[in-house]
């Protein structure tokens, strides 16, 4: 698509950085502005120069978890349908704590759902690498939001990525707090089964979301796709179409409502599962791997919180499946020899991780996802 003169909005972490994205997109929703492109800084604030008349689209990099980023083109209309039909089905209209990088799809939505919901928007104070996210910062920001919901009796909500999740649950305190929320949307990586089951006993009243910032982020809650969203399997890969779907890539073509995903899915009793990306695939001496089917066996294990499997260098195969897991306590003195075993039984030798680290923690971006590259 041709790209017309967008306006960069530097965005600091911190809640200054929260501060600038709130005012622009309250002006963008309002018609007293045009778009512009979300840009991480550490520089400080410079003013968003440009064209008046730019298109009411905000420009949103994606993680680049697996690449690099690229723009995306989200228009007015679709993050205001995304909000609106997300908020539709969580409950009554409430205030958002903004937790994830607001330059993301994830972090960006809350802002626009809190402004969509007449309340000031709120954030963990570590947005966007301000600080690492601990369960103590996390309780100090969530109460503080809890309490001033409570006072009016409207309800508070939040949005996490696992790894979030996970260190919240080693903590008392994170967790009863988290358990206080109305909702918690869980997204950006796979939700392992173990770590679900884990919050939901401790009475989190979790949303394990799936969608990306081509799809106008989450658009399908537990394995059912808003109203209005439509969710079609082509080819094994996932297929998205319905208001909320971005216009494109800013460098690209326009997507025309419907945007096929690399993610491979498939129906299992009316709900959308994810089998993995079909571009986390590599050669291991001549044999095509998926590290996201191994991912996938891993995160089903129950004795796995989390996981994540990248590709490693190697003089000898070319590259290697290389795992990462976060194991539920306490790991049995065996669990890398019995997942390694589980991986060959399920999938076949050639699949097997070449290492397995036990990790406290996934190593992960800066929006908080874990990196699908040799980079740990």
């Amino acid at each position: 698509m041709d790209a017309p003169a967008f306006p960069s909005l530097p965005v600091p972490p911190g809640l200054r950085g929260l501060d600038v994205v709130a005012a622009s997109l309250r002006d963008l929703l309002a018609g007293r502005r045009g778009g512009f492109r979300l840009v991480a800084s550490r520089a400080g604030i410079e003013p968003a120069g440009g064209p008046d008349d730019a298109p009411a689209d905000v420009i949103v990099p994606t993680s680049g978890s697996t690449g690099e980023p690229r723009g995306v083109v989200l228009s007015r209309e679709a993050l205001i349908a995304s909000a609106d039909l997300g908020a539709a089905a969580l409950g009554p209209p409430g205030a958002w704590l903004t937790a994830l990088p607001l330059t993301g799809v994830g972090g960006l939505l809350t802002v626009v759902r809190s402004l969509r919901a007449g309340h000031v928007p709120e954030a963990w104070p570590g947005i966007g690498g301000a600080a690492s996210f601990t369960a103590a910062s996390f309780t100090e920001s969530a109460t503080g939001l809890l309490q001033r919901t409570s006072w009016v009796g409207q309800p508070a909500y939040v949005s996490l990525v696992p790894t979030q999740l996970h260190r919240i649950l080693q903590d008392a305190g994170a967790t009863a707090a988290a358990a206080a929320f109305h909702r918690i949307l869980v997204g950006g990586a796979p939700l392992a089964g173990a770590l679900a089951d884990r919050a939901r006993a401790a009475g989190l009243r979790i949303v394990a979301t799936y969608g990306a910032s081509e799809t106008g982020g989450g658009v399908v809650y537990d394995g059912l796709p808003l109203p209005g969203v439509g969710v079609e399997i082509v080819d094994g890969l996932v297929e998205v179409s319905g208001p909320t779907v971005a216009t494109g890539y800013l460098d690209g073509p326009r997507f025309g409502g419907v945007v096929r995903t690399h993610d491979r899915g498939e129906w299992v009793d009316g709900r959308l599962q994810i089998l993995g990306r079909d571009d986390q695939v590599v050669k291991v001496g001549g044999r095509m791997v998926s590290l996201s089917a191994v991912t996938r066996i891993l995160l089903a294990d129950p004795r796995v919180l989390d996981a994540v499997v990248v590709a490693g260098e190697s003089e000898e195969w070319g590259a290697v499946p290389r795992a990462f897991v976060v194991a539920a306590p306490p790991p049995p003195a065996d669990l890398v020899d019995s997942l390694t075993a589980l991986v060959a039984r399920e999938l076949g030798p050639g699949h097997r991780p070449h290492t397995m680290t036990v990790v406290p923690d996934l190593p992960v971006n800066a929006a908080g996802k874990p990196l699908l590259r040799d980079e740990p």
